[in-house]
Formats: structure tokens, C-alpha cells, sequence
């Protein structure tokens, strides 16, 4: 099986300045809609390093709405069209949609910024090792990129995060311990975000980074592995003010500083966000 680095990257990107501890209101939301393209030298089939290349185009939208509680859903649900090209200029595409995720997250202290989170990870494409290829392309179906490794994940976290006031922005952080349903082995999930207004209410910058390590080695690691990584990306985000500074554009640019069983690669994200408020 092979997890694509692109499939996490589409799990590790932050949200706007909204992401982090600071729980919605009962109806209020935010969404956001990007497209985001990633380019990797490399791609692995399990412990193997092959000499094809990898790159993606991919749609994502992102969900929160806050409910009584406190309590706050997320949603997030991506379409990749992926490509695996060899020295021959021979190309294998695929294309569905990636790893879905469903989050709960729940405030239980209001005087803190601390929220308790839960994220269920479902693979909506069927792996391709799992597909029936026809006629000649089942002789190339390794070749063909997955969108995942068709597993499910639950990860349960535990999210902190502070307002800056010298300079006006926000400083976030989350740990978490990833059970996955198969034969992958556990992990920890570790994020942290800064992020600092460059004109209130205008334009600001923010510097995200994730690492997902494993917490035993794979009992088989060719046959079957479960990725390393650790990624950073950076992002301006601009409003819309004075018309409506709840809606923002986002420009991301990320990159794998770690991997273990896969090619280091890049992102560049465009995003699009919108924030509501609750019911009053």
C-alpha cells in the first residue's frame, strides 16, 4: 500500500486565522475553498523507491460550524487528480476524491482556550490495488498513483492556544495520538501555528508546521508501511476590508521537511475563505 504525500498534505493545511482553540458560536461557521497543486520527484511503493515522479491538481473544501455545547463540527472533503509519469514521458493518472475527514471538537473549560478534539479519517476511493483494471493497464496497475492508503484513522487531540497582544496575532499548538484501523502502526500527531496581523483586519501572515511520527516500526515495512512526515507551510491571507473582512484569499506555499518511506515535495495552495456569525 502507499500513501501519497499529497493526500496528507490536503490533512495538514491550516486553516485561516479562525483555526486554532477558539471555538464557533452556535451557528456560526467558516468555510473555505482551495485548490492546491503538489510536485514531488519521487514516489514510493512501500519501502521501495520507484524512478517515477509524482504531481497533483487538488479541490478541497473545508468546513466548521459551531453547535450548542460548546461544541463544533468539521468537515473536510478533497478531489485529487494525480499523476505518476516515468523518463518515458508515459503518464498514469487517477482521479476521485482523497481521505475525507469528520472532526468533533469540545470546549469543557469557557475560560480557557483549550478544546478536546476527534478526527475520523474515511478513505472515499477504493485503493488501487483493490480496483479491476482492464486488459493491458492490470500489467501497470503499481504504476497508477493511490490517493491514499485506504485506512481509517481516528485521532483524539488536545488543542491550546493563546492570543498575542505585543503584536497582534495568535499562537496555536496540538498534540494528539493517532489510533489507525489496520495493519498501520499508531502515531503521534503534533501541530503548532503563528500567526501575526500585518495590518488589523487586513492582511496577515501565519507559519504551520505538523509532524505525524510512528510510535512502533512496521512489523513488514515491504510489504506494507506507514508514512513519516513532517510539513511546513506558509501563507498570507488578505480580506476584504472595509467591504467584508470575513472574507478572506489565502496563498500558501508547503513543504515536506521530513519523510521516511516518501519523496520530499512542495505545495502551493489558493484558497478562498468565508466567515459567518451565530445565531444570536
Amino acid at each position: 500500500m502507499r500513501k501519497l504525500c499529497t493526500a496528507l498534505l490536503l490533512l495538514l493545511v491550516p486553516t485561516i486565522a479562525q483555526a486554532g482553540p477558539w471555538l464557533k458560536d452556535t451557528g456560526a461557521g467558516y468555510a473555505k475553498f482551495s485548490t492546491t497543486y503538489f510536485q514531488s520527484d519521487g514516489y514510493y511503493r512501500a519501502s521501495e523507491e520507484t524512478d517515477l515522479s509524482f504531481s497533483s491538481y487538488s479541490l478541497s473544501l473545508y468546513s466548521e460550524v459551531g453547535l450548542p455545547g460548546p461544541f463544533q463540527v468539521i468537515v473536510q472533503l478533497p478531489f485529487i487528480f494525480a499523476a505518476n509519469s516515468a523518463a518515458s514521458d508515459a503518464a498514469f493518472r487517477n482521479a476521485d476524491f482523497g481521505d475525507g475527514r469528520f472532526s468533533v471538537e469540545w470546549a469543557p473549560w469557557s475560560s480557557l482556550n483549550l478544546v478536546v478534539g476527534m478526527d475520523l479519517v474515511v478513505p472515499l476511493y477504493t485503493p488501487v490495488t483493490s480496483q479491476q483494471l482492464p486488459g493491458e493497464l492490470s500489467a501497470w496497475q503499481t504504476s497508477f498513483p493511490d490517493l491514499g492508503d485506504g485506512n481509517y484513522d481516528l485521532t483524539t487531540r488536545i488543542d491550546y492556544g493563546l492570543s498575542l497582544s505585543v503584536i497582534p496575532g495568535w499562537l496555536t499548538g496540538s498534540a494528539g495520538y493517532r489510533k489507525r484501523f489496520g495493519y498501520y502502526v499508531d502515531g503521534v500527531d503534533l501541530k503548532m501555528q503563528l500567526g501575526v496581523w500585518l495590518f488589523p483586519d487586513k492582511a496577515y501572515v501565519s507559519v504551520y508546521s505538523q509532524a505525524l511520527l510512528n510510535v512502533a516500526k512496521d512489523p513488514e515495512p515491504t510489504l506494507l508501511t506507514s508514512r513519516e512526515t513532517v510539513s511546513m507551510e506558509v501563507s498570507l491571507g488578505v480580506t476584504a476590508d472595509p467591504l467584508e473582512k470575513n472574507l478572506h484569499l489565502v496563498f500558501s506555499y508547503g513543504t515536506l521537511l521530513y519523510t521516511r518511506f516518501a519523496s520530499p515535495g512542495y505545495s502551493l495552495t489558493l484558497g478562498v475563505a468565508y466567515s459567518w456569525d451565530g445565531i444570536s
